[in-house]
């Protein structure tokens, strides 16, 4: 996990009824999000760290799609 090195140490973020995390605008500015990106995130403790950029969600995703497709293919 990369860290950078003008982020704040602690931010706070809103979760919203269906457990978004809203990410504040500094941040998303530094990661580089856009609206209706996507971030992995993993709990250390009561930390959340982001782990993965959106570039590699997608990926996996696409990873996700073609085994269940050649899953499907095999059954």
């Amino acid at each position: 996990m990369a860290r950078l090195p003008n982020a704040p140490r602690m931010l706070r973020a809103r979760v919203d009824a269906k457990g978004r995390i809203t990410v504040p605008k500094a941040l998303r500015l530094q990661l580089g999000l856009t609206a209706g990106s996507q971030i992995l995130l993993r709990a250390v403790g009561e930390e959340l760290h982001g782990i993965a950029a959106p570039t590699l969600l997608r990926r996996l995703r696409g990873v996700r799609q073609g085994l269940r497709r050649r899953l499907a293919e095999i059954e």
